[in-house]
C-alpha cells in the first residue's frame, strides 16, 4: 500500500486538481457559482460547494431534506478537501457525482488519488472465457473500486478492506452481492449498509449481501465500505483474486506485507477464473519501503484481478 508520506502527497495532489477542474470547467464552474449567488457570496468557497454537494446528498437520498444544516455542517471537510489536506473515497465520491464530472475527470482524479499514474494496463477486459453463474443478476453498476490486503509478519492473511461506488442501472435496487474467500472468519459493513444474506453457489463461490439501508433508483449512487477479516496465523495463500463482471471504472488495488517479511516477487495478474487457472496476465511489481504495492487500472470487465507473490 502506499506510505503515509506518499498518501499525503496524492491528497494534496486531488485536491489541487479538484480546486483546478472547479475553476476552469465551465459547467464545473457554473455550478458552484450558481450556489454562491443564492448564497449572496462570489467566493470558490466551500460555502458554495458545500451547498452544491448537500443538494446532490438531499436529491439521490443519502441524506434527509430534513437535515437542514447539511451544507453548514459539511463546509469544513469541503475545505479540507480543496485544501488538499484531508480527503476520504466518499467525500471524492460527492464531488463526482454533485458536479456531474466526466468519465475522463472521474478517472483522473481517482488515478490522482489512488497515488498513481494510469500506466501499461489501461484496460483489462474478457480474460474469462466461461463467467461462473451469479447468485443473483447484477442490477448495479461499479463506479469506483479499491482493494486493500493486508498480510502479518508470520506472512498470513489478516484483513481485505474495500471501498466502492455502485449506480442502480434500474429502480429498486438495495443490496450489492459481495463474493468473497470461503475462508473469511467475519465481515463489517464499515459504512453504507450492513450485512444481509449468505450464499454458497456457482461451484465454490461464496458470497454475502450488503444491505443498503435505502433503495436506489435508476443512476442513483452509494458509497459502501467493508471489510472482511481472516483467522491470523492460518492462511497463508500466495495470491488473491476479486472477480470483475460488468465494466467497472477506476479500480485501485493494494497489497500490504510486514516490510521485514516481505516476498521477494510481485506481480499483479489477470485470470480466467475466480479460483483456477494460471494467469493470463502477469505485470511484476515493486514493493515500497514499507512492503507495500500498488496498481490503479482504468477500468476491467469480464476478468479476475488481483496480485500473486513469491517468498
Amino acid at each position: 500500500m502506499v506510505d503515509d508520506a506518499s498518501r499525503r502527497r496524492a491528497i494534496n495532489a486531488t485536491g489541487t486538481l479538484l480546486t483546478e477542474l472547479l475553476q476552469t470547467n465551465p459547467q464545473y464552474d457554473r455550478t458552484w457559482r450558481g450556489a454562491g449567488r443564492r448564497l449572496r457570496s462570489s467566493a470558490t468557497a466551500p460555502a458554495a460547494v458545500s451547498q452544491v454537494i448537500a443538494s446532490y446528498l438531499w436529491e439521490v437520498g443519502e441524506r434527509p431534506d430534513t437535515e437542514t444544516d447539511l451544507p453548514r455542517s459539511l463546509r469544513d471537510r469541503i475545505r479540507r478537501a480543496l485544501r488538499g489536506e484531508q480527503l476520504s473515497g466518499e467525500t471524492l465520491t460527492w464531488f463526482i457525482g454533485a458536479f456531474e464530472m466526466s468519465d475522463q475527470d472521474a478517472q483522473k482524479l481517482w488515478a490522482t488519488f489512488s497515488g498513481d499514474a494510469i500506466g501499461p494496463l489501461d484496460a483489462i477486459v474478457d480474460t474469462v472465457p466461461v463467467p461462473r453463474p451469479m447468485g443473483k443478476r447484477q442490477w448495479h453498476r461499479t463506479m469506483t473500486l479499491f482493494e486493500r490486503y493486508l498480510f502479518s509478519k508470520d506472512r498470513s492473511y489478516i484483513q481485505r478492506r474495500t471501498m466502492q461506488v455502485i449506480q442502480a442501472i434500474e429502480d429498486g435496487v438495495d443490496s450489492y452481492l459481495f463474493n468473497h474467500e470461503p475462508f473469511a472468519a467475519s465481515i463489517s459493513v464499515l459504512y453504507g449498509g450492513h450485512l444481509g444474506q449468505h450464499y454458497e453457489y456457482g461451484g465454490g463461490l461464496v458470497s454475502d449481501d450488503i444491505m443498503f439501508g435505502r433503495t436506489l433508483q435508476t443512476g442513483q449512487r452509494i458509497a459502501i465500505e467493508y471489510e472482511t477479516a481472516f483467522d491470523p496465523g492460518v492462511h497463508r495463500p500466495t495470491e488473491v483474486r476479486r472477480a470483475v463482471r460488468a465494466r467497472v471504472e477506476n479500480l485501485d488495488f493494494a497489497i500490504q506485507f510486514a516490510a521485514e517479511h516481505a516476498p521477494r516477487s510481485v506481480w499483479f495478474c489477470a485470470w480466467p477464473d475466480h479460483y483456477t487457472g494460471d494467469p493470463v496476465l502477469n505485470e511484476p511489481l515493486s514493493l515500497d519501503e514499507a512492503g507495500g504495492a500498488h496498481r490503479f487500472v482504468a477500468y476491467a470487465q469480464q476478468t479476475v484481478l488481483g496480485f500473486r507473490w513469491e517468498w
